[in-house]
């Protein structure tokens, strides 16, 4: 049997090479949609500061959910100009709306958070030991009032209830007490509740993507 080939055309070459160049115009698109979803969707986020130790440390990256919705406990990222006007602060979600917060001076000069929520959930979480019972000068706003903690010169209070509003979250740093340099967490003790308009992502747990130290 005599071999031969078969010539080419030049139109099936064109539709091999049409079909070529459809799928890799295809292939380009979906990765362009795909890493615009996931910049509109996920965030990367360098810790600046102590306030969230020893969860997170100073220049720690973390990955964040623009999208998803802060739930009790979750680490979120305050936009930047909410609170303080040239930085975004992280910090940890302790209380959604309708959750009755408690901070109770105990008889040994430690504050401990008390959480009272709508689903059910009522624990003493931790305390905070600053020597001598002393908070200051952190305060605790809630409802366009400032209640001031101090040994004396104005007035101690021993118990702080507040009722975090609809449309909002309480937040704390994860620090308790001092850190090495003797600074406090910045957080709702001074600022008062955070609007969820305001958070700009949840941190997602176990994406640290460099953990420094």
């Amino acid at each position: 049997m005599n071999e031969f080939s078969v010539p080419v055309r030049m139109g099936d070459r064109r539709k091999a090479v049409n079909i070529v160049f459809t799928m890799v115009i295809i292939a380009l698109f979906v990765s362009t949609v795909i890493l615009s979803f996931g910049v509109f969707v996920f965030g990367r986020y360098e810790v600046n500061g102590t306030s969230m130790e020893p969860t997170f440390v100073n220049g720690d990256l973390l990955r964040g959910n623009k999208l998803k919705t802060p739930q009790r406990f979750d680490a979120v990222v305050i936009k930047k100009g909410a609170v303080e006007p040239d930085r975004r602060l992280i910090k940890r979600v302790v209380g959604v709306a309708g959750d009755t917060l408690s901070v109770v001076l105990g008889e040994d000069g430690c504050w401990r958070l008390h959480i009272t929520g709508q689903d059910g959930f009522d624990e003493t979480l931790w305390h905070e030991d600053y020597g001598n019972g002393d908070i200051a000068p952190l305060m605790f706003w809630f409802s366009n009032e400032v209640y001031p903690w101090s040994n004396g010169d104005v007035v101690k209070y021993h118990t702080v209830t507040v009722t975090v509003p609809d449309g909002c979250v309480m937040v704390f740093g994860d620090l308790r007490g001092k850190d090495a340099n003797g600074n406090t967490s910045k957080d709702s003790k001074t600022f008062g509740p955070v609007k969820l308009e305001d958070i700009e992502a949840v941190i997602l747990k176990n994406q640290t993507l460099f953990k420094r130290g």
